[in-house]
């Protein structure tokens, strides 16, 4: 605890503690560079945690088929991390200013944040399945923001905050149905860009020309899901918002007979 340590060209495995298979650390500062990461044990399971202190990754370093846990910490450096498709990275109040590829999954727990800034690109791509993605779930609050991409990812949030110059591309969007009204915002000089938009509930996407660069979101097509509400619940809607003949006309009227689509 409280120190400084490097990890150089290791492959660690068939390591086992009380906690963090491999490696715990606790207020340090841990380099790796050229590692990898598979095969160990411990009573939570997890092969490696990390807490209150910063993680710097420099080459590869690579997690198979393995659990990395972070609690309040910085991950930075000019590396890359990859999380194979059956690893999981759970990120509490978590800061990642590194870059981060691979099928596996990230895990914010309920109450805690992950920021994803800087210059990092998280490409959550299996490089075995092109048509894969990995997945973001948060329970918590996902923050985006600096110069960072997020990139081939199913992202399931409770809430996120998309800021500054982000890129998100070829991604799957899901927020909780659960969620109240804004649980989900885009703003500055954000760019997106989506095969498709799925809209399960009352939900609106604000194309506010006064508020940000409209041209900057390129959405192929978008799927309501409409629900009639029974017993006092609210039906699901959509409501997009903008200038003025922002969806072609032929799309939206006000006829008696297609009441669900009303410009």
């Amino acid at each position: 605890t409280a120190s400084n340590v490097s990890v150089s060209n290791c492959w660690l495995t068939m390591n086992s503690a009380q906690q963090g298979g491999c490696i715990y650390s606790d207020q340090c500062l841990v380099t790796f560079s050229g590692c990898t990461i598979q095969g160990n044990g411990s009573i939570n399971s997890i092969d490696v945690w990390m807490q209150y202190g910063t993680t710097e990754i420099l080459d590869y370093v690579r997690l198979q088929d393995g659990f990395w846990a972070s609690d309040y910490m910085d991950i930075t450096g000019s590396g890359l991390l990859e999380i194979t498709l059956s690893s999981i990275l759970r990120l509490a109040d978590t800061n990642i200013l590194c870059n981060i590829v691979g099928g596996g999954k990230i895990i914010v727990p309920v109450g805690k944040e992950l920021i994803i800034g800087g210059q990092a690109m998280i490409y959550l791509g299996d490089p075995d399945d092109p048509n894969s993605r990995g997945t973001i779930k948060c329970d918590g609050l996902l923050r985006v923001k600096d110069n960072a991409w997020l990139i081939n990812a199913d992202l399931n949030v409770a809430r996120a905050s998309i800021e500054d110059n982000v890129i998100i591309t070829n991604c799957v969007i899901n927020a909780e149905a659960g969620a109240p009204h804004g649980q989900f915002f885009i703003e500055d000089n954000v760019h997106i860009k989506l095969d498709k938009i799925v809209a399960d509930g009352d939900r609106y996407l604000d194309l506010d020309p006064t508020q940000f660069d409209c041209n900057n979101i390129d959405v192929n097509s978008i799927e309501v899901i409409i629900t009639e509400g029974v017993k006092g619940a609210y039906g699901g809607l959509f409501e997009l918002r903008g200038e003025p003949n922002l969806v072609d006309g032929s799309m939206c009227s006000c006829d008696p007979n297609n009441k669900f689509f009303c410009q």
